[in-house]
């Protein structure tokens, strides 16, 4: 939170000490602004930014949270009147293109207002443009001018083509000329055919639009447009760098309870939040998380797909899964394992029979509907799908929709669709070597390098995942870098194994705390009885060399692996060699050495029947029981 805060008091300062625009707020706003330390400090931004006046230097300097006052805007009481909708709308249209992230936010909103007046201009009747004084109707012109030239596609459906024509035999000029604009962009109008329309319905010379408080000249309107995109993007980037260079300045008091359901804090940074069940986050709390959680957010906020890279094991798909968990988009998220044999058909669609009448239909494929449904996809170690996979996300990423061969159909991303990749270092750095670094330059992904915890925070990680653990977390770190070491020494017998990550250390931490609390273990500092170490020991040699199919180099990390956890070499090899697992068949489970399966329950005419000792067809040897 201390992030938020140092920017609330950086844009505090600067707009108190700006007597034009403190001018244009009511005493009472101002001294909220200064004093309040709860959520009326929002709520009262919220409100002053709604001013059309106000809307663009206020974003200007909140930008960072902008997401908390446009949430705000959505669950306010004052946003269910006609006005009010529509000042809600024109306050989202005037910022919107510099803060496309706000998208998900505005389509709540309009969610809302479906049964309101909003949600009656979808359809054809009846005609509430009409009622309509002047000056609501020049707002919500432009308002619409703004959506349909920032994703026509998006909001089209927003306004039905009847309620626009009907105001094309409007007393007032300017409202005529808006709605010929607006209906231009709606039916992609040629400019000789928008110039003509306009003589037809606008033959009035010197006719002028109300812009946001001020007045503009209708013949020059996409200039003036042009001209206020170019002054906020410029302004943003001036703020930008003050805030990052400002001296210091008293922070203000900003703690959680402060934001909407609809935001959430990743890293200190204010992301958008879908509707849902508000949920902590389960990671634990460290300076290189809160700067791995901060890089993904703002990479979030970017709109682009997301390129996770770092080593193996650094927590790409955890900081992707928690993010998705905190922004409730973890239910809906698809994730995708790629290999050289994943077929493109099977992301894009294919034609298949349909099992009523055997004729051929289309199923779309997980992309493809995805990116109807404006899911999140996680591609797991992108680098390894095949040139034919490539060419079906990339052009998802840089022009948000794909064409579908032999269909004359373009699916195009639902708001809320974000492509998620992770990939390694290695992976990344060969690539562009070899020739491909076009798939992974920043036009195409937000590149979003993952550090990983240093000793320390990964010490402080074990003991709040696994507090039974806590006395022996210097144990297992110190086997988990002798194996690293291990792997290092290029001449070892070792070398052509994959090297051991954070997953291996934390699936061996995870199955020894299972143990000791089934024996009952109560804290770490209890006494262990000694086939629960060997246990323990029997898992650290699982976790990091059950992937070895070869005996010299599994025996060489069982050996290191004994040698850190102080295993005599005759007991190392009567627990991992010689042993005989037991198997042991109960009620409702069966013991087959340290794993425990359960026994599964059949029916058979309607009646559930399960075995006590279920019929194999191996005899018990030892080779039989190992490969259990």
């Amino acid at each position: 939170m201390a992030n938020i805060a140092m920017q609330c008091a950086w844009a505090d300062s600067q707009l108190l000490s700006n007597e034009s625009l403190c001018a244009q707020l009511p005493e009472e706003i101002l001294e909220l602004i200064r004093a309040s330390n709860d959520g009326r400090y929002f709520d009262t931004l919220a409100r002053a930014a709604l001013s059309s006046n106000l809307t663009e230097h206020l974003f200007i300097l909140y930008e960072p949270l902008i997401i908390e006052i446009a949430a705000r805007w959505c669950y306010q009481t004052y946003t269910e009147g006609v006005q009010s909708s529509i000042n809600v709308l024109a306050s989202f249209a005037r910022i919107l293109p510099a803060k496309p992230c706000l998208k998900v936010l505005l389509k709540e909103f309009i969610e809302m207002c479906k049964s309101g007046f909003l949600g009656g201009l979808a359809e054809s009747t009846p005609l509430k443009l009409l009622a309509l004084d002047v000056d609501l109707l020049s707002l919500f012109l432009v308002a619409l001018f703004r959506l349909y030239s920032h994703d026509m596609t998006t909001y089209s459906r927003l306004v039905s083509p009847v309620q626009l024509s009907s105001l094309l035999g409007h007393a007032d000029p300017s409202v005529r000329y808006l709605t010929v604009r607006c209906l231009a962009l709606y039916m992609k109008l040629a400019d000789a055919m928008v110039e003509r329309m306009i003589l037809k319905h606008v033959p009035e010379k010197g006719t002028i639009v109300k812009v946001d408080g001020a007045q503009a000249p209708a013949r020059l309107f996409s200039l003036w447009e042009e001209q206020r995109w170019r002054n906020l993007a410029e302004a943003l980037v001036k703020a930008e760098h003050d805030r990052a260079h400002s001296a210091a300045i008293p922070i203000r008091s900003i703690t959680a309870a402060m934001f909407s359901p609809n935001t959430a804090v990743l890293g200190g940074v204010l992301v958008p939040r879908l509707k849902g069940n508000e949920t902590g986050p389960s990671s634990v709390d460290t300076p290189t998380t809160t700067r791995n959680f901060g890089k993904l957010a703002n990479a979030i906020l970017n709109s682009k797909g997301i390129l996770l890279s770092g080593a193996s094991g650094s927590g790409k798909t955890l900081i992707v899964t928690e993010a998705a968990k905190l922004l409730n988009k973890l239910p809906s998220m698809l994730t995708l394992h790629l290999n050289e044999q994943t077929d493109a058909k099977s992301l894009l669609g294919i034609y298949t029979t349909s099992p009523s009448d055997g004729s051929f239909v289309w199923q779309p494929g997980v992309i493809s509907q995805a990116m109807v449904e404006g899911r999140w996809v996680l591609i797991e170690n992108v680098h390894r799908a095949p040139p034919d996979v490539m060419g079906v996300i990339l052009p998802i990423l840089e022009h948000g929709e794909i064409l579908v061969p032999g269909r004359n159909e373009t699916i195009q991303t639902a708001t809320g669709f974000c492509i998620l990749a992770t990939t390694t270092e290695t992976a990344l750095q060969g690539s562009s070597r070899g020739g491909s670094h076009s798939m992974w330059n920043s036009q195409v992904w937000n590149v979003v390098e993952v550090e990983p915890l240093q000793p320390t925070e990964l010490e402080l990680v074990l003991s709040t995942l696994f507090p039974i653990l806590q006395p022996r977390v210097f144990s297992f770190l110190f086997v988990h870098d002798q194996v690293r070491h291990l792997h290092e020494q290029r001449n070892s017998r070792t070398s052509h194994i994959r090297p051991p990550d954070l997953r291996d250390l934390l699936k061996w931490c995870r199955r020894s705390q299972s143990r000791l609390v089934a024996a009952g273990l109560q804290a770490g500092a209890d006494p262990v009885e000694e086939n629960i170490l060997d246990n323990i020991f029997k898992d650290a040699v699982t976790c990091y060399a059950g992937h070895i199919p070869n005996h010299e180099p599994h025996l060489a990390v069982a050996t290191c692996i004994a040698e850190a956890l102080q295993v005599p070499p005759k007991r190392m090899r009567h627990c991992i060699y010689d042993r005989l697992p037991s198997l042991r068949v109960e009620s409702r489970k069966a013991v087959i050495g340290r794993a425990s399966c359960p026994i599964i329950s059949t029916q058979v005419n309607g009646v559930t029947k399960s075995s006590s000792r279920p019929r194999s067809a191996f005899a018990l040897t030892s080779g039989t029981l190992k490969n259990h």
